[in-house]
């Protein structure tokens, strides 16, 4: 798992947290994605905050057993046909 650096969009998802498990910089700036890239670069610290934060995201959010447990939370929300 490596540090993510990426653009906060309009629509971001809240899962997403600026320091916590991505480093979010503004959209079309290409200036706040070079800052971003010396700041994890320089700081071994932040860089291995992100890298634990994203695997516990894609441990809570995006592993297989619980992308089916919200699967079939949602289809049992369904109405009936």
């Amino acid at each position: 798992m490596v540090p993510v650096i990426t653009t906060r969009g309009e629509c971001s998802e809240a899962l997403f947290q600026h320091g916590v498990n991505v480093f979010l910089c503004r959209l079309k700036d290409a200036e706040a994605l070079a800052l971003g890239i010396r700041t994890l670069m320089s700081s071994p610290d932040l860089r291995a905050r992100l890298r634990e934060g994203a695997a516990q995201l894609a441990r809570e959010w995006f592993s297989w057993d619980n992308a089916m447990v919200r699967l079939m939370e949602t289809i049992q929300k369904m109405p009936p046909q």
